[in-house]
């Protein structure tokens, strides 16, 4: 639009962004989000207990060492990123990190495959970094269709993001005098950047929560495994949410909540119908689909 406006007489003057404005109106938003959410809370009669907790048994849970208990536990622990288990792996940053960086970079290596990665691509592109996106396989968006994944893979181009497939890194090494990250990939060459974000998958966040020790069964990543009223393997415990690693979609985290809550104080035992879930993917253009692909 810019471009359209300068062609047809528009003088738009100096453009100009300020990442430190958008940083910190990004967090007082979030605080008064916050606020929000616990008014609700508060204004439905909910107890608020503030700490990281722990299952001590199918009915107690430790939490800022006050116990409390309950007929019910229902876990719902969303995930976390997961970084590669290698020797650099403090020198990149996941997307928890991207909004409280100290400045915006002025080059970008994003790593991954998924929303997260696409995502922040687009977005650090947009705001003028030169950026960089690696994937370890022929093509990103693995699940959607292959006609958009293609599409997705055209406009990365056109904006100058320059793509990078079946690769991945293999070290990764700081100029402690300048910040410079220098990456070595799997066919041996190299890159210079000043910021890598490994957007390469989310666990399940259970780590401290004491399911093993309770004989709560879970997937080799971690995940809660439940049935179709989410119950865990202890009757009076349940889960919902990417901690079970079914659709990790915020509206089906919601609709889970509703089917419990009907469940167990409703009379009306329900469960969700993952048939036909609409997904997006905040890119530019944005991406929308739901039902099965054409593969």
């Amino acid at each position: 639009a810019f471009a359209d406006a300068e062609g047809v007489g528009g003088d738009l003057g100096e453009r100009a962004f300020d990442w430190q404005r958008l940083r910190d109106n990004k967090t007082r938003e979030i605080e008064r989000l916050n606020g929000v959410y616990g008014r609700m809370l508060r204004d439905a009669g909910v107890t608020v207990h503030d700490g990281t907790a722990r299952i001590l048994d199918p009915h107690t849970v430790e939490v800022g060492g006050q116990r409390v208990t309950a007929e019910y536990i229902l876990v719902a622990t969303g995930g976390w990123p997961k970084l590669p288990d290698a020797p650099w792996r403090d020198l990149v940053v996941s997307s928890n990190e991207m909004f409280f960086l100290p400045s915006l970079p002025r080059r970008a290596l994003v790593v991954g495959g998924g929303y997260i990665a696409v995502e922040f691509a687009g977005i650090l592109r947009g705001l003028g970094v030169a950026t960089t996106l690696m994937y370890r396989g022929p093509l990103f968006l693995r699940g959607f269709d292959s006609g958009v994944r293609r599409c997705v893979a055209d406009e990365l181009r056109k904006k100058d993001i320059e793509l990078r497939f079946d690769g991945h890194i293999t070290d990764i090494v700081r100029d402690d005098a300048t910040g410079v990250l220098t990456v070595t990939l799997t066919d041996g060459s190299t890159l210079e950047t000043d910021l890598v974000l490994c957007a390469t998958g989310r666990s399940p966040n259970v780590e401290g929560l004491g399911l093993e020790r309770l004989g709560v069964q879970q997937r080799d990543n971690g995940a809660i495994v439940v049935d179709e009223h989410y119950r865990t393997s202890v009757p009076s415990i349940l889960a919902i949410g990417d901690v079970t690693d079914r659709l990790q979609l915020t509206p089906v985290a919601i609709a889970e909540g509703m089917c419990v809550a009907k469940t167990l104080f409703g009379g009306q035992p329900t469960t969700l119908d993952y048939t036909n879930v609409a997904t997006a993917v905040f890119f530019q253009p944005n991406i929308g689909t739901v039902g099965r692909t054409e593969d």
